[in-house]
């Protein structure tokens, strides 16, 4: 199955881990929230967790904008940098978030916004 299917990604925002090892190698993924056409819960306490019983090195966050705009809202930007903090106490690395839609990404690495 893949990560994002055609029927998902204009319908309902997802939010996918995926969890990677010492060379940055997926280890595992997890859907983390399923929401409704605008927004998903995203617990970062959950995050984490699953970050810690995986044994993973680094994490990223994927999710999808059925709006079709690829821009990070205010409430991603928040979200990730919430999640780096926690995920730095536990020597676990955020090495991406990235916002996905049907037509385009955007990385927040690359756009300085974590």
């Amino acid at each position: 199955r893949k990560i994002f299917p055609e029927e998902v990604m204009e319908h309902h925002e997802e939010m996918w881990i995926g969890y990677l090892n010492t060379n940055n190698r997926p280890i595992g993924f997890m859907q983390l929230s399923k929401g409704n056409t605008n927004s998903t819960v995203v617990g970062v306490k959950a995050l984490v967790q699953g970050a810690v019983m995986c044994n993973s090195s680094a994490v990223i966050m994927m999710h999808n904008h059925p709006s079709g705009n690829s821009t990070p809202s205010e409430a991603d930007i928040s979200l990730t940098r919430r999640v780096r903090q926690g995920l730095e106490l536990f020597d676990i690395k955020l090495v991406d978030h990235i916002v996905l839609t049907m037509d385009s990404y955007t990385s927040m690495a690359e756009e300085g916004l974590m």
